[in-house]
């Protein structure tokens, strides 16, 4: 049948966080483009389709560990929690985990608050960067323009600039690390996206780690697959604002920025300023990218 402009709304934010997203209608129901339902969901449907973009980089490294390991895109947290009585609670039953480390807690159109399971560690809310400790539930603010999904303390997450179609080059990565009490690794992998040279080596393999709290080492690249960025940016969540960076034992500038993954909602209306979606200061410190292997101390 016909969709809601809310239920089209909220499939969007959530179908940007799965592993195959687009959207369908039916024979004799209305338009179901974005625009179709009007300002407001057109402009979550574009933050949430621009979301997709920058996390393309994190999307391919996981669907290549898919590809090797068998591990989904998208994991029941069964898998990473399996002796936790949480992940069988039905209240609970459709978190996820997307990827290693997003957590997406799916939320129904006609909600606007949902309880929440976090995991141990911390939890670093994707909209403001406010930090959630784990092993505790609590209930969350879910409006249908802002879906409760939350980082993983310690996690890196390469991002890129949102662009309109995948085959759009780049001259910057972005990596997002996220200060945690626990340490994490990610497997970041990249090819030409076209071909099937990988099988012949023409990609690049290169196994970041972090200790969470504030020591980052990229390994040097595996195989012959040559990016076109030339430069890494990385974007420091919950470190502080005043923190020394050194790159391969040397300082490097850092500087404290404003920050949001997404654009504010507009009023659409003359007199009323744009609704914030949730911002955080961040600090930013960017160097040529280079094949061989790379640290950062933070702090």
């Amino acid at each position: 049948g016909d969709a809601s402009p809310k239920l089209f709304a909220r499939w969007i934010t959530i179908g940007a966080f799965s592993p195959f997203c687009r959207a369908h209608t039916m024979i004799n129901s209305r338009d179901s483009e974005p625009w179709s339902y009007g300002e407001e969901v057109e402009m979550i449907s574009r933050n949430y389709l621009r979301m997709r973009y920058r996390l393309l980089p994190y999307i391919y490294s996981a669907f290549r560990e898919a590809s090797v390991t068998g591990l989904p895109v998208q994991r029941s947290l069964v898998i990473n929690y399996p002796h936790r009585e949480e992940v069988y609670n039905g209240a609970f039953q459709h978190q996820y985990l997307f990827g290693p480390d997003l957590l997406v807690v799916p939320c129904e159109s006609s909600k606007d608050i949902i309880k929440v399971w976090f995991p141990d560690g911390e939890w670093y809310n994707l909209n403001d960067g406010s930090v959630v400790e784990g092993d505790q539930v609590l209930a969350i603010d879910a409006p249908v323009h802002r879906l409760p999904v939350f980082v993983r303390g310690g996690a890196v997450i390469p991002m890129r600039e949102p662009g309109l179609h995948t085959g759009e080059k780049t001259d910057e990565i972005l990596l997002h690390v996220y200060q945690g009490s626990e340490g994490t690794v990610f497997d970041w992998y990249m090819d030409d996206g076209e071909s099937f040279g990988f099988e012949s080596g023409t990609y690049a393999l290169r196994r970041i780690t972090h200790d969470g709290s504030g020591l980052v080492e990229i390994g040097a690249t595996e195989g012959s697959f040559v990016p076109s960025f030339r430069r890494v940016r990385l974007v420091l969540h919950g470190f502080g604002e005043s923190i020394r960076v050194e790159l391969d034992g040397k300082e490097i500038t850092s500087s404290a920025e404003q920050h949001s993954f997404f654009l504010p909602m507009e009023k659409f209306d003359p007199l009323a300023d744009a609704e914030p979606v949730g911002s955080e200061m961040v600090t930013m410190v960017s160097f040529p990218y280079r094949a061989g292997a790379i640290s950062v101390r933070i702090g």
